[in-house]
């Protein structure tokens, strides 16, 4: 099989490159430009720059295994479609790639385009499912290789492996696990595309669910009905890649520098109030606390 891997300088795009040059022949690797158009920029920093992708990853393990690279400009870079006929690309291998590839890309290769998703699909379809992962509380989640077509991951589903959401997990520490399943999933499903021995399943539509892309200064925790040790696992997770807005029992916006634990009990302020608590914060929720620490600076809380 003659592969393209599109994909970012990440955990998931490293471990489907390196099975599919594994299974088969990789003859390219296309990514899009390193740096972010404006509105995404800050979510970039705050999402994405800790879970491992760096520019120079998938460059470099492009360069050991001797592969072009091809950058991007746009969603529907023409070079692109000449990249797959001079390279003669039979599958496209996509994991992670910042933009949903026209049709014209995806049906292109004879063999199909498949998409490695880190998700269960039918839930959390979309750019980011990694935070609505946490923010949707979920016990277990994993890694979907399904087939691409004109809807955003709903094709039919290829294969799939699960794995377990630790509590309070750091979510770049999740993101290398899913990494390493990818690698697992993609090398028993690209040996069995090349022998033809590959079954699919329709998705669930009933059982479909979003995970779009969220905005710096948006509220997500629902302090009426979450309890402590959600609303713990949910700000530590994803702790510092994203920051809850949160606000002092006067109602002044209020930071906090690390999510250090909860403990249950009852408390005389509002769910949802931070109050400075020696060299901690305290965070009121509905059945409990939780603590996070403090800024360095006092004028950081207001």
């Amino acid at each position: 099989m003659r592969i393209a891997v599109f994909g970012l300088p990440g955990p998931l795009t490293l471990a489907v490159l390196d099975a599919a040059h594994r299974a088969g022949q990789v003859v390219l690797v296309v990514r899009p430009p390193p740096s972010r158009p404006p509105p995404l920029r800050h979510l970039a920093r705050t999402l994405i720059r800790s879970l491992g992708f760096h520019p120079d990853l998938l460059d470099a393990a492009a360069g050991a295994r001797d592969l072009p690279v091809l950058t991007a400009a746009t969603r529907a870079d023409p070079a692109v479609i000449d990249a797959l006929k001079h390279h003669r690309v039979e599958m496209i291998c996509i994991a992670g790639y910042r933009w949903i590839l026209p049709r014209t890309v995806w049906s292109f290769p004879r063999l199909g385009t498949v998409n490695f998703h880190t998700a269960l699909l039918p839930a959390h379809r979309g750019p980011l499912p990694l935070f609505w992962i946490y923010h949707d509380n979920v016990t277990e989640t994993g890694v979907s290789a399904h087939w691409v077509t004109d809807r955003v991951d709903a094709g039919d589903i290829l294969a799939q492996e699960q794995l377990a959401v630790g509590r309070g997990e750091p979510v770049d520490h999740l993101n290398r696990r899913l990494g390493t399943c990818a690698g697992h999933l993609a090398t028993t499903l690209l040996a069995r595309i090349a022998t033809g021995t590959t079954t699919s399943t329709p998705q669930d539509e009933n059982m479909a669910s979003d995970a779009p892309i969220v905005r710096p200064g948006q509220r997500f925790i629902d302090f009426a009905n979450w309890h402590a040790e959600r609303v713990w696992h949910f700000l530590a997770g994803l702790y510092p890649r994203w920051i809850e807005p949160l606000t002092t029992a006067d109602g002044r916006p209020a930071g906090y520098r690390g999510v250090l634990g909860y403990e249950r009990g009852t408390g005389s302020n509002a769910p949802g109030t931070l109050t400075p608590h020696r060299n901690r914060l305290a965070l009121q929720c509905r059945d409990g606390i939780v603590w996070l620490r403090r800024p360095s600076r006092l004028g950081s809380l207001g």
